[in-house]
């Protein structure tokens, strides 16, 4: 029974120094610069949003009309990946970003070097690219943390 509760011990330190040792997000330098997400970060209030999604989703799209419209103070990053980037492109030069470039990740690359954040796809980073709040989708309870943690700097 003792070496049970050892192992119970043992397991669940270890998943909490897991989680907790890991929340830095993986920006690979193939896809944009550190250096032109510091000068994004720097311009706006020392905070992004970077939001991953796959370029045939089209729920994904409105997530980020949902973003442009709820955080236009804010830097924004999105990176996709997928087969069909004519229709991607098609489809965000329909959504008229302003002060945006998304990035296309043919090779995977954000999705490789952040499995351990994935499966959510929206990110507040800071200024040393340190995941502050995280969803799947930009939901009402996400928005109001990402308000509050922005208001509060």
């Amino acid at each position: 029974m003792k070496i049970l509760k050892l192992i119970l011990v043992v397991t669940l330190v270890y998943f909490v120094i897991s989680c907790k040792s890991r929340t830095k997000l993986q920006i690979p330098n193939k896809l944009i610069n550190k250096e032109e997400v510091q000068n994004l970060l720097k311009k706006n209030k020392d905070y992004c949003i970077v939001y991953f999604f796959n370029g045939g989703c089209s729920f994904c799209f409105a997530t980020i009309m949902y973003v442009e419209k709820s955080f236009p103070g804010l830097g924004r990053v999105y990176i996709y990946s997928g087969k069909d980037t004519m229709m991607t492109n098609h489809n965000l030069k329909q959504l008229k970003l302003k002060n945006v470039k998304p990035i296309y990740d043919k090779d995977y690359l954000f999705l490789k070097e952040n499995v351990d954040l994935l499966p959510d796809h929206i990110f507040l980073i800071d200024s040393s690219l340190t995941v502050l709040e995280s969803g799947k989708q930009l939901d009402n309870k996400l928005k109001r943390k990402i308000s509050k943690r922005t208001k509060q700097h």
